[in-house]
């Protein structure tokens, strides 16, 4: 990506074909800045969520940025692509956990089916956000190949960071100077490692709820679905004192007494 790009200045502006990729990450993180008001308006473990959509929202800005001033437009689009298949894969989970909750009272003898459905949601949103990690990785390289950067460093040079009017500068020509490449070259890295300790922490609970359903699901009688859901009560309870506990990293798990009561904790 980026290397063997040949660009023609003379139409629209640079990185203009990108304009779409560029909306979707202003709906992500207005999405990701919305969930943090809303946790924090209503007073709800909110540590766990700004360091996962914090650190995303800070991905966002400098590629977003990037993108428009950094003459790499290919290379960084690159890395927002990948970054927005993260989001977009949850879709899968999201509605396996959306049909397993809401499907579960009204076919109660499905609980197995729809446990299973969400825990394969779930592993392939894991697959493809690995995918997407190992295709970040393999762009990242090409932050210390000098043809990357051949458009801003010899092609336009002479005017890529001249502003309007040096006297009186506008904020975007403050942000047309920033050193973006020299930032994300350290950023990602650090972006990526948080990201991936949440993710592979949202997997583990995904998978935890799942086989909890499906024990329910295999429940012989009212008694043992009692002291299933009070031992996943439990383990619940030790994780929420614990050290991702103490992150606010949990998020609600719904648990089942019968068809007619559901208990969020």
């Amino acid at each position: 990506v980026e290397i063997n790009e040949v660009y023609d200045i003379g139409g629209e502006a640079l990185g203009y074909r990108f304009n779409k990729l560029g909306i979707a990450g202003d709906y992500c993180a207005a999405a990701y800045m919305i969930v943090i008001l809303v946790k924090v308006s209503h007073m709800l473990p909110v540590i766990g969520d700004i360091f996962h959509h914090g650190t995303s929202m800070v991905a966002i800005f400098l590629l977003r940025n990037a993108l428009e001033f950094d003459y790499a437009p290919s290379f960084y689009a690159f890395f927002a692509a990948t970054m927005l298949l993260h989001s977009s894969a949850s879709m899968f989970m999201y509605s396996g956990f959306l049909i397993l909750k809401l499907g579960t009272p009204l076919y109660p003898h499905c609980r197995g089916t729809f446990a299973k459905m969400f825990m394969c949601a779930s592993a392939m949103k894991t697959c493809i956000m690995i995918s997407a990690y190992v295709a970040g990785w393999w762009n990242y390289r090409l932050f210390f190949d000098p043809r990357t950067f051949y458009l801003r460093d010899r092609s336009t040079s002479e005017w890529n960071s001249n502003p309007y009017f040096l006297e009186r500068m506008s904020w975007r020509e403050y942000l047309m100077n920033l050193p973006y490449s020299g930032i994300l070259v350290v950023m990602l890295p650090i972006i990526w490692t948080f990201l991936f300790i949440s993710q592979t922490y949202n997997s583990w609970l995904q998978f935890t709820i799942g086989f909890y359903e499906l024990r329910l699901a295999k429940a012989a009688n009212a008694k043992e679905t009692e002291a299933i859901v009070e031992e996943q009560s439990q383990v619940m309870r030790s994780m929420s004192v614990g050290t991702l506990g103490r992150l606010g990293l949990e998020e609600p798990t719904v648990h089942h007494i019968d068809d007619d009561e559901v208990v969020m904790e």
